[in-house]
């Protein structure tokens, strides 16, 4: 919230001399300053204390105040675009596949005269608590790593230029080396602190979005629950094509 700040100051008072009171002569600065006062000296009283200064109503001129509201408003989207979020859960599948779809966490379709602009991808994975029966704790983003893929996937293609290579953990039954348009660690794989900001994937009308992972190694971990979340806009195709038109 904004807020507008108003600087105020002490002034320097002249009190009126009292019975008894012990005159003392005035500091030199402020002496200059008083030179037109009947008395140069004054009593050792407290100085009185000058209103602070309020600005005027109207102060700020009505152009700046549109100006900071047209900051702040103009990268909010029009009427026309939505925000959506969308997140799913299931149980952990020790023989999931990506490919054939059993490693679905996820799907959805874009809507007929609609373009889906992806701005958020996270995947998360859960363990069973040893001390508390039921709960779930969150494994940490590398744990993973060289067991499990993970996949964004526009009509069963990876939608941009991805690629990992990754040997076998040490002690993985199958010691099978991971190569291909994967992400494989948890976490925001897409967006987050470290989204760029012009960084959006585009899914267009009728197209497939999913959300995946696959065993490639047998984890050690045991592992109960694996979710995932997408976010972004959706957009009339026409406007995006306006907008972004040559």
């Amino acid at each position: 919230m904004f807020g507008r700040r108003v600087f105020g100051g002490f002034g320097v008072g002249v009190s009126v001399s009292q019975p008894g009171a012990q005159p003392c002569s005035a500091p030199a600065g402020i002496a200059q300053q008083f030179a037109g006062c009947a008395t140069p000296t004054q009593s050792c009283a407290q100085p009185l204390v000058a209103p602070a200064a309020t600005p005027a109503s109207g102060a700020y001129p009505a152009g700046s105040i549109a100006r900071l509201v047209d900051t702040l408003y103009s990268d909010l989207p029009s009427g026309e675009v939505s925000y959506l979020s969308r997140e799913a859960r299931g149980r952990f599948r020790p023989t999931a596949q990506a490919a054939d779809g059993s490693g679905t966490i996820l799907s959805l379709e874009v809507g007929s005269a609609q373009t889906l602009l992806i701005s958020d991808v996270e995947f998360y994975a859960q363990t069973p608590d040893p001390l508390f029966p039921g709960n779930q704790l969150p494994i940490e983003a590398r744990q993973l790593a060289g067991y499990v893929t993970l996949h964004l996937l526009i009509d069963d293609r990876a939608p941009f230029d991805i690629y990992a290579e990754l040997d076998a953990p040490v002690g993985a039954p199958n010691q099978q080396t991971i190569q291909g348009s994967v992400f494989t660690s948890l976490g925001k794989v897409i967006g987050g602190t470290d989204r760029q900001p012009h960084m959006f994937i585009r899914a267009r009308e009728g197209q497939t979005v999913r959300l995946a992972y696959t065993v490639v190694n047998s984890p050690t971990l045991p592992i109960d629950h694996v979710g995932a979340m997408i976010r972004g806009y959706v957009v009339p195709t026409a406007i995006f094509a306006s907008k972004t038109a040559s």
